[in-house]
């Protein structure tokens, strides 16, 4: 099968090159050593994304990539091993069901991926904009986290790394050269079930800002309403950034997010950057992390369990290819912590590679303390 998926990927590849498609992609190996208890498990992934990119028209044009992910080694994380053990006692007991039958219950596999990304055709106008198919939406100024993007997930272990395209029909509509209107339909089932968004991107004294609403809806159909809004600029010769995103809806707790931070380059290359997050919908104290957060957080529902973190980042050029860098996310409820140094580097022009290490900190019952040490190296080769 990957034989046959292999012969088809270069011939499509030399296909679209002779219709003078412009063909790119990269290939990337993953490997996640990840230590329970006393044993080191490792997850592999190897990922193949082809890009496609052209002109229909003067005024017309495409994109799309397709991607191959391949998973080997440990694949299914399991309960037992990602929530603490006396959520998972309480949690059995109001089941009535024995504690080792969760892992049976809940877990979660990386299965094979083979899947586009993102492809969509952008038709320009004078004014107007409109992209339709499958896309990136990027709302939001913070690194660590968007509160008012409802359309991607971000990991706090990786905050730049790729995000999926979704479906949507996004019109943007230029009223001069600094203000755009933009509104956007993720489209689903119905029309309730769909996400529907507009936002107002502008310029005020040198500083980028934007408002938006979005109207969504969970699963019971039930709408939300988000408002949201964000800012970037400069001051005092700090970058300083700020978002903010404030939900409400007839079934939910009306909750605020909001995220501020601040870098500087000083004259020798070393980067700092902070920022501060609140969560109004996340817990003050440990002892309320329910087996529902727990598993909405290890699903990517939520990105957080927490109420109010910190985030900080220092880099520094090691030598022209190389690049050193101290990432620490902190929950300031539960008291624990994540650290993790970062090395990254060039070889060639178009080979990078990251070694990364991850260094839990806190309690068992704590939101990063219940992991153990891990790491991440990966290289990725483009074309």
């Amino acid at each position: 099968m990957r034989l046959i998926l292999c012969i088809g990927f270069m011939l499509l590849t030399l296909s679209l090159v002779a219709l003078n498609v412009d063909v790119s992609g990269q290939y990337e190996n993953s490997l996640y050593p990840q230590m329970f208890d006393t044993s080191m498990k490792m997850t592999d992934l190897n990922k193949l994304r082809l890009d496609l990119s052209g002109s229909i028209d003067d005024n017309i044009d495409f994109q799309a990539n397709y991607n191959i992910e391949l998973y080997d080694g440990k694949r299914t994380i399991l309960a037992s091993e990602c929530i603490p053990e006396d959520v998972l006692l309480e949690y059995a007991d109001s089941m009535n069901v024995p504690v080792e039958d969760l892992d049976q219950i809940f877990y979660y596999k990386y299965d094979n991926r083979y899947y586009l990304d993102n492809a969509n055709i952008t038709i320009y106008w004078k004014q107007f904009d409109l992209r339709v198919g499958r896309q990136l939406i990027p709302w939001g100024t913070g690194y660590s986290r968007n509160p008012t993007d409802c359309f991607h997930q971000k990991n706090i272990l990786d905050p730049t790394y790729d995000k999926e395209g979704i479906n949507a029909f996004k019109l943007d509509y230029n009223l001069d050269l600094n203000t755009t209107v933009t509104a956007i339909m993720n489209s689903a089932e119905d029309w309730e079930a769909s996400k529907r968004a507009i936002k107002i991107r502008s310029k005020v004294l040198d500083y980028d800002f934007s408002l938006s609403y979005v109207r969504m809806a969970q699963a019971s159909h039930e709408s939300i309403n988000q408002y949201g809004s964000d800012v970037s600029g400069q001051l005092f010769g700090l970058g300083v950034w700020a978002e903010a995103a404030y939900r409400t809806g007839n079934e939910i707790d009306d909750y605020l997010q909001l995220l501020a931070g601040s870098d500087y380059t000083f004259e020798n290359g070393l980067y700092f950057m902070a920022e501060y997050y609140r969560n109004n919908n996340g817990q003050t104290d440990r002892d309320d992390y329910t087996f529902d957060d727990w598993a909405n957080y290890l699903e990517g529902t939520s990105e957080s369990l927490g109420r109010d973190y910190g985030f900080a980042m220092i880099q520094y050029p090691l030598t022209e290819l190389m690049n050193g860098s101290f990432y620490a996310s902190y929950n300031l409820n539960d008291g624990s912590a994540i650290l993790y140094p970062w090395v990254d580097f060039t070889l060639g022009d178009n080979i990078e590679t990251d070694i990364v290490l991850y260094i839990p900190i806190g309690s068992k019952n704590s939101e990063y303390g219940v992991s153990d040490v891990g790491g991440l190296l990966r290289i990725r080769a483009f074309f």
